[in-house]
């Protein structure tokens, strides 16, 4: 999840997948049902606790048998990792006589890491076989899906809820502002209106843009106005093909506000796509794509086709001038700070100073800029090979390409030839033709737009309050964990040991959401200009478009809101904000198998505490160890704990470019991916020392009880629930894509990675030393 536009800047858990099952609350029936409720839970406890047990038990005779069989044949007389002897001085030591927990609560969870785990296979050989074995084989991915997990069945559960409320009639004690989540939603599954408008308000916007030529024979290059295309681009679309502008905090004065430039984002996930050799596979449905596109809306066929080939190569270009994703991990590197008088010199192909004014200073913003205003420019090596080439371009191009990326980023706003037309690229980008339903696109589209509006309903209906509380005794004992790790590591001096320990004593939490989404005044004020019709769903995607940019600009003149929240509550993420040094745990995922109020806490610490370790060890990571603590990036670190940092930073890179990622048969990068992996060995670190502490202040050190039917102690279970969290399925196709795009590594690799550095681990499971989950060697950074 990025902050704003500058996606650098947040560093994210990304989502997951978990077997919940979220009923929807009927106050009517609930307050008579209550006693009946408790005497069916109890019985139904007791039901699926035998259950599971008998479930182990033939499990266990089975594992038993072959394991018998195979000793026989090899004359092998070794005990299996994970059953440890008997004893009773060690609480995390299976007895005869341990305390079972068998709540409801405890049995759900008992069943679904049983359902999960692969009995038969060797922890200590593959534990992601070994956490998610049975889980893996027992799932297939949804043919509209590209990958599936336990953290996405974690997501589609609350998109579920959210269909329940938004489809719910307009009440009237619903608030304006939920009035208005619900008018967007429903303009948006009126598959009916969409087609009645048949192009209309489309070709009304291209108009306005200056025309598509590939669809006119007579568009003439003397009415194209590069400054005006531009400007108008960065209001319609939060995604400017040509160049990024927007506005965020300065890294280095970080109570300020300023103007960023920077490299676009591109029509394909990744400039690699683009180039690989023009006869690429996805390369060419990228422009069949493109060109079904520009025929749909009334282009000659091969007028179509030749436009259409000329508008990618011209994108290859583009491609050619961009920076690889894991070269952008240094924002040091990154920041140019220069005036636009500045920028003006350096490339003065452009009107910088006219295109600024076009922007900003428009009635509705009415921001003053001139050449003393400062910019910063993230990529100073792209913008002077773009302006040359806005220079000298063929104009009709450059239009032909703007309009083209502009009517692809709305194509879900668009009639079904369009939306089936994608369905034929997507098939060849990550392996499915197949859409999600038309209603869980329009949850998600809703929850992004008006995030807050929908958080309230979803908050009354499902969050339960406790959870707040109990993540923020979690973090305090996460952020006194972090430092214990601080203290400890003998690579970093004193001096900057004691700066880090501050840093973290500065890290602030924003855990489930805002009080401010309980506010019915500031819900209604904050979106008083979003106002959407039920039937235009086209037109109200670019409402929330032109509010939006308006909303990002107009933060330019103003200091930093520290305090502002837009996170929805019904997100399933969390991420680090290294420019404001926080942590943020949306209500989403505050749910199994993160968290649960009544789950032993070793689950909780092995989910939602694994979590919150994993967001807090992003502030010491390769790109936010470059932020001190109060978010201003400089370097605070001496000369010689870099030196040291990198060493063991370098480690942890190779360590998982050996990774192969199977479904793909190519290799992790682990460059790319350095960030969250760090963050995924020290979270898991910190977290279960958190635990510790937990359970020496809370219980005296007296263990909890057990899981039914588990015969695994609860530090293995703290373990296995931290693997849980990562189950998961992906399409060949899709692997591939995340291997050049995402900043997290794949599902094996982040159960793998972490544990294989971990000794709390090979302790718990008995992994004898040279093992693979064990091996001689390890790479610790924190």
């Amino acid at each position: 999840m990025s902050t704003s536009k500058q996606n650098l800047t947040a560093s994210t858990l990304t989502i997951s997948e978990n077997d919940v099952h979220v009923g929807i609350k009927d106050s009517r029936k609930e307050s008579r049902s209550n006693g009946i409720y408790c005497v069916l839970i109890l019985a139904l406890a007791a039901i699926i606790a035998v259950s599971v047990a008998l479930a182990v038990v033939v499990i266990r005779n089975e594992e038993n048998d072959n394991d018998s069989s195979q000793k026989a044949e090899t004359g092998a007389n070794m005990q299996t990792p994970h059953a440890l002897p008997s004893t009773t001085t060690d609480p995390n030591i299976i007895t005869s006589t341990r305390e079972v927990c068998n709540s409801p609560e405890c049995v759900r969870a008992a069943s679904s890491l049983l359902n999960s785990i692969d009995p038969k296979a060797d922890p200590c050989n593959n534990f992601f076989q070994f956490a998610c074995g049975m889980w893996r084989k027992r799932q297939v991915i949804p043919e509209d899906k590209s990958i599936t997990g336990v953290f996405y069945q974690v997501d589609d559960s609350v998109d579920i809820i959210l269909k329940y409320l938004l489809e719910k009639e307009i009440e009237d004690t619903d608030i304006e502002a939920v009035r208005k989540a619900k008018r967007l939603y429903r303009s948006c599954v009126d598959l009916d209106a969409i087609e009645k408008d048949n192009f209309t308000s489309a070709k009304r916007l291209i108009k306005e843009l200056g025309g598509w030529p590939v669809l006119s024979a007579d568009w003439k290059e003397d009415t194209f106005n590069l400054i005006g295309l531009l400007e108008k681009v960065r209001l319609y679309t939060n995604s400017p093909p040509l160049m990024d502008m927007y506005v965020y905090d300065d890294s280095k004065n970080p109570t300020r506000n300023i103007l960023y430039i920077d490299q676009p984002q591109l029509g394909l996930p990744d400039r690699e796509y683009f180039l690989r050799g023009r006869n690429d596979r996805k390369l060419l449905a990228y422009q069949k794509y493109a060109q079904e596109m520009a025929v749909i809306f009334g282009a000659e066929e091969s007028t179509a086709s030749e436009d259409m080939k000329d508008v990618v190569d011209y994108e290859i270009e583009i491609a050619n001038s961009t920076m690889p994703s894991d070269e952008r991990r240094d924002d040091e590197k990154l920041y140019h700070k220069m005036t636009i008088g500045e920028l003006q010199t350096k490339y003065p192909n452009f009107q910088w100073l006219a295109y600024f004014q076009a922007t900003l200073s428009r009635d509705d913003l009415n921001i003053s800029v001139d050449s003393s205003t400062p910019v910063i420019n993230r990529n100073p090596d792209y913008m002077e090979k773009i302006v040359n080439k806005l220079n000298t371009e063929n104009k009709r191009i450059i239009q032909n390409y703007v309009i083209w990326r502009t009517m692809k980023s709305i194509s879900g706003a668009l009639p079904s030839s369009v939306r089936d037309a994608y369905g034929t690229y997507r098939e060849a980008l990550i392996g499915s033709s197949v859409q999600p339903p038309r209603w869980k696109t329009c949850v998600g589209d809703v929850n992004s737009k008006v995030g807050l509006a929908v958080g309230k309903p979803f908050l009354e209906e499902t969050f339960d309050s406790q959870a707040k509380y109990k993540a923020d005794e979690m973090i305090e004992n996460l952020r006194s964990a972090m430092k214990d790790l601080l203290r400890k590591n003998e690579w970093m001096d004193k001096e900057t040991i004691a700066r880090a320990i501050q840093k973290a004593d500065q890290v602030q939490s924003r855990i489930g959401y805002p009080s401010t989404v309980k506010n019915d005044t500031f819900l209604n004020e904050r979106y008083k200009d979003y106002e959407f019709g039920e039937t235009n769903y086209f037109d109200n995607v670019f409402v929330y478009s032109k509010l939006q940019t308006k909303e990002n600009l107009q933060e330019l003149p103003k200091p930093v809101d520290r305090n502002k929240w837009e996170t929805p509550p019904a997100t399933v993420n969390a991420y680090y904000n290294p420019a404001r040094n926080q942590i943020m745990f949306p209500a989403g995922i505050l749910q199994p198998p993160f968290y649960k109020n009544g789950y032993p806490q070793y689950l909780n610490y092995g989910g939602i505490g694994y979590v919150i370790g994993h967001e807090i060890t992003h502030g010491f990571d390769d790109s936010g160890r470059q932020y001190d603590g109060t978010g201003n990036l400089q370097q605070w670190w001496t000369n010689a704990s870099v030196t040291n940092f990198k060493e063991r930073a370098d480690c942890m890179t190779n360590q998982y470019s050996s990774y192969t990622v199977e479904e793909a048969g190519k290799k992790l990068n682990g460059k790319l991916t350095l960030g969250e992996n760090i963050a995924d060995n020290g979270g898991l670190k910190e977290s279960w020392l958190a635990y510790e502490k937990w359970l020496q202040s809370s219980r005296k050190g007296k263990p909890e009880p057990f899981l039914p039917g588990l015969d695994y102690t609860p530090k293995q279970l703290f373990y296995l629930n931290a693997a849980h969290v990562w189950c998961g399925l992906v399409r060949p196709d899709e692997a591939a894509r995340r291997i050049l795009t995402d900043p997290h590594g794949n599902f094996k690799s982040r159960v793998i990675g972490p544990l294989q550095n971990n000794e709390e681990f090979s302790k718990a499971f008995n992994c004898a030393v040279g093992s693979y989950m064990n091996p001689r060697d390890k790479c610790i950074v924190w």
